[in-house]
């Protein structure tokens, strides 16, 4: 007999909600009618029919033949929630996420996505993506953003194709990030044309480079050195060209690689493998040929014992030579007069030679 009257009232509920469906949008057998449409919607909704909850919540979210009110809207989004509505959940997952509630929010988006909200796979999408609620997975964030594109959610291209484009969970690739712009472009999104633009004339500065890098032009090999680590975070590929362009004397280049060795660029030795001496020797390099910063780093390794033997008179002699006087005068307290005329002697003749034959 329970099971008899619940199953009555859900019925009635759901006819209720057909019959306000009619009565919101107007048809040839019914006048449309704005008032007898909530009058059902919301009676539907009080009998637990999730549809009509969600229906409610977009009607006070719009002001739609009510005064807008967000607090009754995201009272009837989260009935319509509990009750499995994907619109419910897809709000109702928004708002927990404003809280900073983000593991709530995820299982929200989630029970939405999955019943097809392009949004809610979008909005999950960008918590896998920076690893808000759920572990950090790009590849991860990348499936969600798919679906949600080929449902075409504008935004969500975009995405795909900037994380292509920096090669974050899939191996880089213009071609495909050029795509996904594109296609966002296409649906409208506005950040996509100046990004579609930027990735094409990328493609082409580092096709430019390439073709003078690949013929041996040291300076070209340092550009698309640099275009790879700071444009595309491409690492392997910045390594590779600045090694060849040190490898023919290019200063800066050697700069580079030493900072790559001491581990002081790309999070401790990600790229290469950390190595204090072999940052000396290209440092060392760089600082025969004047690049000052070089002196820099010579001292503090010098000061740290570093990849050498720890020798103050050297790191005051480096600090010296790059006019770090704060530097040079913390060393210099660790010293012996003595030691500090040498320094300041070796600095002298260090110079005269013009940065040549020093260690």
């Amino acid at each position: 007999m329970f099971g008899f009257g619940k199953n009555k009232k859900l019925e009635d509920a759901r006819a209720e909600f057909n019959l306000a469906k009619k009565y919101s949008c107007g048809g040839i057998d019914i006048k449309k009618d704005e008032k007898k449409a909530i009058e059902l919607f919301l009676s539907a909704a009080k009998k637990g029919h999730a549809d009509a909850q969600a229906e409610l919540g977009r009607i006070y979210v719009e002001g739609l033949g009510v005064e807008a009110d967000e607090d009754e809207a995201l009272k009837w989004y989260f009935k319509a929630a509990t009750g499995g509505n994907q619109f419910g959940q897809a709000v109702k997952g928004g708002a927990l996420e404003l809280m900073q509630e983000y593991k709530e929010a995820a299982k929200c988006y989630r029970l939405s996505a999955e019943q097809g909200n392009a949004n809610s796979a979008f909005d999950l999408g960008r918590l896998y993506r920076d690893g808000k609620g759920v572990m950090q997975d790009p590849k991860e964030a990348i499936r969600w953003f798919q679906l949600a594109a080929i449902q075409g959610h504008a935004k969500a291209p975009y995405n795909l194709g900037g994380m292509y484009e920096k090669g974050e969970g899939v191996t880089q690739d213009y071609a495909q990030a050029v795509k996904f712009y594109r296609l966002a472009e296409e649906q409208g999104y506005p950040e996509a044309q100046t990004s579609l633009k930027e990735c094409l004339s990328l493609i082409t500065t580092v096709d430019n480079y390439r073709l003078d890098a690949e013929q041996g032009n040291a300076e070209a090999q340092f550009k698309l050195g640099s275009m790879y680590e700071g444009v595309t975070e491409d690492y392997v590929e910045a390594v590779k060209w600045y090694r060849l362009a040190a490898e023919q004397g290019h200063a800066k280049a050697q700069f580079k690689l030493g900072s790559m060795y001491r581990g002081s660029i790309y999070r401790k030795g990600k790229v290469v493998k950390q190595d204090y001496a072999e940052a000396v020797k290209w440092y060392r390099l760089a600082a025969q040929q004047g690049y000052s910063d070089a002196n820099f780093f010579l001292g503090c390794m010098y000061a740290e014992g570093e990849g050498v033997t720890q020798d103050y008179v050297r790191a005051y002699m480096w600090f010296d030579l790059a006019r770090l006087v704060k530097k040079r005068d913390e060393i210099s307290s660790k010293m012996t007069p003595e030691e500090i005329i040498e320094a300041q002697k070796m600095a002298r003749e260090y110079q005269a030679n013009s940065f040549k034959d020093c260690d």
